[in-house]
Order: C-alpha cells, then sequence, then structure tokens
C-alpha cells in the first residue's frame, strides 16, 4: 500500500508530486510504467519498445519485427508521423494484471490499448502487427485531433475503430478486392455505439460484427472525401470548434 505522511517541511508542489504519483500508480497503472517502466517489470528493447522481463530472446525478436510492420502500416496512411508513442508488450497475465489491463466478459485480456496519444499497452494475446498498428492509429488520430476535441467527445468512437481497422488492414474485419484493395464486409447501416464505454459493452458482448460495420462507414466516407487526406481536414475542422459529420 502506497503511504503518505505529511511533515513540515513538505510544500503544497511537493504535495502535488505526491498526489500524482500516488494516482499512476494506483490508480492507473500503464499510466506509472510509463514515468517507471522497470518499477512495472518492463525492460527496454529500443526507444519505444518495452517488453516483459519474462520475454525470451525470440519473443523479443518477433515483437520489434511485428512493431516494425504495424509502423509501417501507419506510415502509409499518415506519412507525416506526429508522435512516437512507446510500446509496452506483455508476454504473461501477470504482466498484463499489473499494467492494469482490461478483460472482457470471458475473463480475458483485451489485445491492446491506447493511452492518450503516449503510448500503448499489447497484452499477451496481442504480438501481431495488426494489433498493434490499430493502436498505433488510436495515437496518430488523437495527436491530429488535439485534447479539447477528445475531451469534448466530438468523434463518435465508432468512427476511431473503423479508422484504426483499415489503417492496420485487420482481415478479420475486412475484405480484399483487387491487389491490396479493402473493401467492406458488413454495410448493415443500424447504429453503432457512440461513447466508449458502449462501444466495450457491445464489443465484449459480441452479438453485432461491430468493427467490421465501423470499417464499413469509414470505408464508404474516405473516398468522397480524398481517402486518408480527409483525416486531416476533419482533424483541422473539429479543432476550429466544427461538428463531426452526420
Amino acid at each position: 500500500m502506497f503511504i503518505v505522511r505529511w511533515h513540515k517541511g513538505m510544500t503544497v508542489a511537493a504535495l502535488a508530486v505526491v498526489a500524482v504519483v500516488t494516482i499512476l500508480f494506483t490508480g492507473l497503472p500503464a499510466a506509472g510504467a510509463y514515468v517507471c517502466p522497470s518499477c512495472y517489470g518492463l525492460q527496454k528493447v529500443t526507444e519505444t519498445l518495452y517488453v516483459d522481463q519474462h520475454a525470451t530472446a525470440k519473443e523479443i525478436s518477433d515483437l520489434k519485427a511485428e512493431v516494425a510492420l504495424a509502423n509501417q502500416r501507419v506510415a502509409t496512411f499518415f506519412p507525416e508521423r506526429l508522435r512516437t508513442p512507446k510500446v509496452f508488450a506483455c508476454v504473461t497475465d501477470a504482466c498484463d494484471q499489473r499494467l492494469g489491463g482490461q478483460q472482457d466478459t470471458n475473463g480475458s485480456h483485451a489485445l491492446g490499448g491506447a493511452f492518450g496519444d503516449s503510448f500503448i499497452h499489447i497484452s499477451s494475446g496481442g504480438h501481431n502487427a495488426t494489433i498493434v498498428a490499430h493502436e498505433l492509429t488510436h495515437i496518430e488520430f488523437q495527436a491530429r485531433l488535439g485534447s479539447l476535441v477528445m475531451a469534448r467527445g466530438a468523434v463518435p468512437v465508432w468512427f476511431g475503430e473503423g479508422l484504426a481497422v483499415i489503417v492496420a488492414r485487420d482481415m478479420r474485419h475486412l475484405g480484399l478486392s483487387g491487389p491490396g484493395r479493402l473493401v467492406c464486409n458488413d454495410p448493415r447501416s443500424d447504429a453503432l455505439p457512440i461513447t466508449r464505454s458502449a462501444w466495450s459493452r457491445e464489443a465484449d458482448l459480441q452479438e453485432r460484427p461491430i468493427y467490421a460495420m465501423a470499417a464499413c462507414r469509414v470505408l464508404e466516407w474516405m473516398p468522397t472525401q480524398g481517402q486518408g487526406a480527409a483525416i486531416e481536414r476533419l482533424a483541422t475542422t473539429l479543432r476550429k470548434g466544427g461538428a463531426f459529420p452526420r
């Protein structure tokens, strides 16, 4: 247990630092790992990749290759990268638990998660370029939107998830037509979850293919707006206070 004891020499600034550290290490473990990766059993592999200390040499080598491929996919869509986030990769359930990995209704850890526009957590089941690219896409998209746009919930969650599926070329939710051309798998038009909590609940239930549905809607929207350039224009519009196109 983290215990804070008051003494006369503690300034307001010092107390603020203590409060932040307490929150990071007890309330948001992955953020604590961002501050001190080794405190969470993560070893530095590259400037941006930190891997579970229990990873084998082969697992580390494979992860480096998958992260490199993921970055290639993201750079294809976003040639100008705005962020170089840290990647925290676990190979054990214990590592996932230390980082506060979310569990679905079946008790298994989420494959990955993005935290703001600074770092991502990849669970023991998400060691592939598709999962890494999906989370890196969230980072790039959020970096373009900015914290104020994100805070006011200007973009429905389904749009960001659909975009991440497309950039990551996630063939679990997309089809192919011709050499490398992505096509829609599920064009149904019923409503999709707008908030993060609603999306997470439905994703856990797996009653509808919401990732495929979201990807279809983004695929349909982008050709009419100019493909990847549309994302840049959308982000600019939203940062200036404009509304998300309905």
